[in-house]
């Protein structure tokens, strides 16, 4: 019997130690509820949106990358590495701004590409069809 209460004294522990844990987040996070901007980035800030009643700044990822590209004179993967370790990767509370990958961009690319194929087959063949009509 003495196992049985320890084993349940130790879940009590637990539970107030969950709960003291859960009462200091709820804390920080009403103190820190604050809309925070990334610094730099001031010409890719698209706009604010809400979450939860929170405000929270919104950037476009590529033009972020364009920042640092010419504000540093990085090269695009450089900027790349540099926006996912440092900027991305960095949590600073519930405030912390999000980076928007524009939809658009990558369907533009595709169509771009898929357009090129399509321009690359037509061109194949008509070379296989002068082809034809020369041997025949």
């Amino acid at each position: 019997m003495s196992r049985d209460n320890d084993w349940w004294g130790a879940q009590d522990s637990d539970e107030a130690w969950l709960k003291q844990m859960e009462e200091e987040l709820q804390r920080h996070d009403e103190e820190n509820s604050e809309t925070l901007f990334a610094n730099g980035f001031d010409e890719a800030l698209i706009g604010v949106g809400v979450q939860f009643s929170r405000e929270i700044a919104i950037y476009d990822y590529v033009k972020c990358v364009e920042v640092l590209m010419k504000r540093y004179e990085m090269s695009e993967e450089d900027a790349l590495e540099y926006m996912e370790f440092n900027v991305t990767g960095a949590y600073m509370g519930v405030g912390t701004p999000v980076f928007l990958i524009r939809k658009e961009k990558y369907s533009e690319t595709m169509q771009d590409n898929a357009r090129e194929e399509t321009d690359k087959a037509r061109e194949e063949t008509k070379q296989i069809t002068e082809q034809l009509n020369f041997n025949f």
